[in-house]
């Protein structure tokens, strides 16, 4: 019951994401808003380890652990890292490696990142309350925000999904292809099974709901910059 109630809950608050002005406008940004926009959103994923690494530290849930483990390890694959990745796709349309690492994130990028390490204060039932934050703000809405990112590198510059050796694979694996609480291989439905577990009471089921709307408009925080 709970977790079907999550579900609908959820799913709610992706649709209202998707309807994020600067998603719903996309196609109007001009070249240099749309990769200025990248760089900036570069600082946001190089924030990802820190905080799966503050977020070990901080639960308790033995499988939670093991599961944040293993999704940060995957981060750094044999080869490039992620983040090496990352700057590959952004050189491939066009942004030189000048303009990366010398742009510095503004202030409202610098806030975003704070909302997201602010999901992990201690509270009331912390457990369930940081994974399902991380789930919704780390690995799902992130493919959410790829699904229109790869659409503009294919319009704009003809890079197509398989091109991408970032946003491309980020967007497949991230993504929510299970309802909340069924088990999967996506990212974001690897938390399914724990959190299956451990929400099991209408206190619970209300920490949850909370927690990822927090981490919704934390994630949304981060466009609003970028809204004319």
């Amino acid at each position: 019951m709970y977790l079907e109630e999550l579900d609908r809950y959820e799913n709610g608050l992706i649709e209202k994401f998707r309807s994020h002005p600067f998603f719903t406008n996309i196609k109007t940004l001009s070249d240099s808003e749309f990769k200025n926009m990248l760089v900036q959103k570069r600082f946001i994923s190089l924030s990802f380890t820190p905080l799966y690494d503050c977020a070990i530290d901080a639960i308790e849930d033995k499988e939670g652990k093991t599961l944040l483990r293993q999704l940060l390890r995957e981060e750094y694959p044999k080869g490039q890292s992620h983040r090496e990745n990352l700057v590959t796709d952004l050189i491939k349309i066009g942004i030189t490696k000048k303009e990366i690492l010398e742009t510095e994130p503004t202030k409202e990028t610098i806030e975003a990142i704070k909302s997201l390490f602010a999901l992990l204060k201690f509270q009331d039932f912390h457990d369930i309350k940081i994974l399902v934050s991380l789930r919704m703000a780390e690995e799902l809405l992130v493919a959410e925000e790829y699904s229109f990112i790869l659409a503009e590198l294919k319009s704009r510059y003809n890079i197509h999904i398989n091109d991408s050796i970032f946003y491309g694979p980020h967007y497949m694996h991230d993504r929510k292809q299970k309802p909340f609480g069924v088990s999967g291989e996506s990212h974001a439905d690897k938390f399914n099974k724990i959190l299956a577990a451990i929400i099991n009471m209408e206190e619970k089921c209300a920490a949850a709901k909370h927690a990822i709307a927090a981490a919704c408009e934390a994630r949304m925080k981060f466009f609003d910059q970028f809204v004319k």
